[in-house]
C-alpha cells in the first residue's frame, strides 16, 4: 500500500459516519472502521463478503434499494431507516450513491449512513408533547385554538366549538387570512404579529361566527407557539358575554343590582371616586382573604400589586370624562396571606340623575388558575423551541458531514484516474 492508499484509509476511517463499498452481487467492497465499530465485526471479516451472509435477516430489504440505484443511476439520499447494530437498534440518515469505474458503468454502489437516532428520538419526543398538549388543551374550559403560518386552524378545542356554535370540521376548514371579520376587527394583524414571535391581546371583542352566526363578546389572547420548527399561533377565548349581560342589567335597576351584588358568584365592589372601598361583596372578600371590616379601612391601592397601581389611573379618567362607559383589564391583587391572585376587573361608573359621577362599579373574576395555565403552556412552547434548536445544531454537523464525504469521492474519482 503506497502512501496515497494509507492516506485515503485513514481519512476513510476517520470519518465519524458509517460509510462502505458494495459490488454488483451485494459483496462489502470496503467499509470504514465507524461501519466495523458499530457492527461489532472487524473490517477483515466484512470486507469480501456477502451482506446476505453477513446479516441475512436484513440484507433483502438494503438490497432493493441498492439495486433501484444501480440500475438508475441515480442517488437515493435522506433515507431514513433503523439499523441493527452490534448493541441495539439506531437510526440512520442514509445516502446511497452509484459507484462507477472509469468508463462511467455503474459497478457497484457507496453508501453513507449517519447516526441520527437523537434526532429521530427528540422529534418523537416532539410529536409525543404535542399530542399530550393538544389532550390537556380539549379539557380546558375556555376556547383554544390553533393556526399555522398559511392561515388555517390545525386544531380546536371542544369548549371553542361551544362558543362558536360550529362542527369542528366546520371550524377547522376556515382560513384566518380569507375572512372579512377577522381583517376588519384588526384580529388578522394580531396573528400576524403572533407568527413573528410577538404576544398580544384583544379584550371586549364582539365576534360572530362564520357558520353559526353566533355572536358572543370575548378577550382574546395571541401567543407564538412553534410546531416541528414551524410558526403558529396558539389562541385563547374568553366568553365574556354573560358577563356583559350581567353588567347591563346591574345597571338598570338599584332594587336588582343590591340582590346581584350580595349573591354574586363573583366579586364584587363599590369604590368611591378617591379610590376607597364603600361595599364589597362576600365572593371577593373570599379572593382575597379579608373581612368586610378590614376592607373598610383600606384603599384599593393597599391591596393591589405595586406594578399594577397605574393599570386604572387613566381607564378611571377616562370613565369620569364619558369618552367610555366601561373598561375590562387584568390585574394582580394581594392576598391577606401575601401571595398574589389574578383577577379580570370589569369597571364602569354609577351616576346620578344630573349624569355627575357617583362611585365605580367592579367586577372581579379570579383567573389565577388560568394564568398558571398559560404560563405553563409558554413554558412548553419554549421547550418545543429548545428541542428545535438541538435539531438544527445538528442538521449544521450533516451539511458539515456531506462537505467531507464529497472531499473523500474527489479523492476517489482522482486515486482511480490515476491508477495504472
Amino acid at each position: 500500500m503506497d502512501i496515497r492508499d494509507i492516506e485515503i484509509e485513514q481519512i476513510f476511517d476517520a470519518i465519524p459516519s458509517l460509510m462502505f463499498l458494495k459490488d454488483k452481487e451485494n459483496n462489502i467492497i470496503k467499509v470504514n472502521q465507524t461501519f466495523a465499530v458499530y457492527m461489532g465485526i472487524t473490517k477483515e471479516n466484512i470486507e469480501g463478503k456477502s451482506c446476505f451472509m453477513l446479516w441475512p435477516s436484513e440484507a433483502e430489504s438494503y438490497w432493493a434499494d441498492d439495486k433501484k440505484v444501480m440500475e438508475s443511476g441515480v442517488p437515493k439520499l435522506n433515507i431514513i431507516e433503523s439499523m441493527k447494530t452490534a448493541k441495539e437498534n439506531r437510526w440512520v440518515k442514509t445516502d446511497k450513491i452509484p459507484y462507477r469505474d472509469k468508463n462511467g458503468s455503474v459497478i457497484g454502489i457507496i453508501g453513507v449512513s449517519t447516526d441520527v437516532t437523537d434526532l429521530v428520538n427528540y422529534q418523537n419526543e416532539i410529536k409525543r408533547t404535542n399530542i399530550v398538549l393538544r389532550n390537556m388543551l380539549d379539557k380546558v374550559p375556555f376556547g383554544v385554538y390553533l393556526i399555522n403560518e398559511t392561515g388555517v386552524i390545525e386544531f380546536v378545542n371542544k369548549a371553542m366549538l361551544s362558543i362558536n356554535g360550529d362542527t369542528y370540521q366546520q371550524f377547522t376548514s376556515l382560513n384566518i387570512f380569507e375572512l372579512e371579520s377577522y381583517k376588519m376587527s384588526g384580529m388578522d394583524k394580531l396573528i400576524r404579529d403572533g407568527l413573528a414571535g410577538k404576544d398580544s391581546k384583544l379584550l371586549a371583542y364582539h365576534h360572530t361566527s362564520y357558520f353559526a352566526k353566533k355572536t358572543t363578546l370575548r378577550n382574546m389572547y395571541i401567543y407564538p407557539y412553534q410546531e416541528e420548527g414551524r410558526p403558529k399561533v396558539i389562541i385563547f377565548v374568553e366568553d365574556i358575554t354573560d358577563r356583559q349581560k350581567s353588567e347591563e342589567a346591574l345597571r338598570l335597576s338599584e332594587s336588582r343590582f343590591k340582590d346581584a351584588f350580595e349573591n354574586a358568584v363573583i366579586g364584587m365592589d363599590i369604590v368611591s371616586i378617591h379610590g376607597k372601598w364603600i361595599k364589597v361583596n362576600k365572593a371577593f372578600t373570599r379572593m382575597l382573604g379579608y373581612t368586610n371590616e378590614e376592607m373598610a379601612t383600606k384603599k384599593v391601592y393597599d391591596i393591589t400589586h405595586p406594578e399594577d397601581h397605574n393599570k386604572s389611573v387613566d381607564k378611571n379618567r377616562d370613565l369620569l370624562a364619558g369618552k367610555i362607559q366601561y373598561y375590562v383589564i387584568e390585574k394582580r391583587y394581594i392576598h391577606k396571606d401575601g401571595h398574589i391572585v389574578w383577577m379580570t376587573l370589569s369597571v364602569s361608573l354609577a351616576k346620578d340623575a344630573n349624569g355627575n359621577p357617583l362611585y365605580y362599579i367592579g367586577q372581579m373574576n379570579d383567573i389565577t388558575e388560568r394564568v398558571m395555565m398559560e404560563n405553563e403552556l409558554k413554558k412548553k412552547i419554549r421547550d418545543l423551541e429548545r428541542f428545535q434548536r438541538v435539531v438544527v445544531g445538528r442538521e449544521h454537523k450533516m451539511i458539515e458531514l456531506k462537505g467531507q464525504i464529497s472531499e473523500l469521492e474527489n479523492k476517489l474519482k482522482k486515486y482511480e484516474t490515476e491508477k495504472p
